[in-house]
């Protein structure tokens, strides 16, 4: 299965870059203004990828982020 990333610009700036699958049972995730929500078993996460509801304990998978020229870009070979 394949999952977006999600891709979140932060009041300072610098981007979150999260890829959307539940590190749970791999399923996808929802997204709203407060957080990212798994519908088949009800783990929670923030903006940054952390665990706010269980039973996921690990948090999401980061990808880093540049911006050049005004382009945000997804280096997605390197997790943060």
């Amino acid at each position: 299965m394949i999952f977006n990333i999600l891709l979140i610009k932060k009041n300072d700036g610098t981007y979150n870059a999260l890829y959307m699958m539940c590190t749970h049972e791999r399923q996808p995730l929802g997204a709203t203004n407060k957080g990212l929500y798994c519908s088949s078993h009800g783990s929670g996460f923030d903006l940054e990828g952390n665990v706010t509801i269980q039973p996921a304990t690990q948090s999401l998978t980061k990808f880093q982020t540049s911006v050049n020229n005004q382009k945000v870009f997804i280096n997605l070979n390197k997790n943060i």
